[in-house]
């Protein structure tokens, strides 16, 4: 987590700031990369015919995955797409600012290759395509299955199913729930 975050953390619960208060810092610490995106976001959103403010889901997932950009290895990836090893996620397996995998990226695009997912439009567009494939297989009330649609983002469908049927655990909790706060960042932004 980087060091800004962490700091803005810290004062959320020691310190008691508000959410408005630690979004402002970590815009400023960002140099302003809290909206960079927020055209593609909403593009691929509207691409891929996602529900109703989908494109705050698919930043609040950015937020998740690489603290918008902000991730050191994303952001070298950002810089230099081409540095395949200096640019992957920390198990090897995920590059971009959403963190795809290369094995859903070649799935959802056979020419998917690490350097292209380092570029943010595609790797938001992949991201949307993704999230558009979930959402058929969790075609119930958006309310209830949205939980389901980003567990699976993270740790698969199949997992989710096996969660869902009570078969499993599932490890996408924490996930779920950081997603939950970033969306609620996203939604004050």
């Amino acid at each position: 987590m980087p060091f800004y975050l962490l700091a803005g953390l810290i004062g959320v619960v020691f310190l008691g700031f508000s959410q408005k208060e630690e979004i402002k810092t970590v815009m400023q610490k960002t140099n302003g990369s809290w909206t960079r995106w927020d055209a593609d976001f909403k593009a691929a959103a509207a691409k891929w015919k996602l529900w109703p403010n989908a494109w705050k889901d698919l930043k609040a997932i950015c937020m998740n995955e690489s603290s918008l950009g902000e991730a050191k290895s994303v952001k070298h990836g950002l810089q230099y797409p081409n540095d395949i090893e200096a640019s992957k996620s920390y198990d090897g397996k995920s590059w971009g600012i959403m963190q795809v995998t290369l094995t859903t990226a070649q799935w959802l695009d056979s020419s998917a290759t690490e350097a292209k997912l380092n570029d943010p439009i595609y790797s938001i567009d992949l991201a949307a395509r993704y999230l558009a494939y979930l959402r058929k297989l969790f075609p119930g009330e958006l309310a209830t299955d949205i939980q389901w649609i980003i567990k699976s983002y993270n740790q698969g469908p199949g997992n989710s199913q096996k969660e869902r049927a009570g078969t499993s655990k599932g490890y996408a909790g924490e996930y779920w729930a950081r997603f939950q706060r970033n969306r609620q960042r996203v939604e004050e932004g």
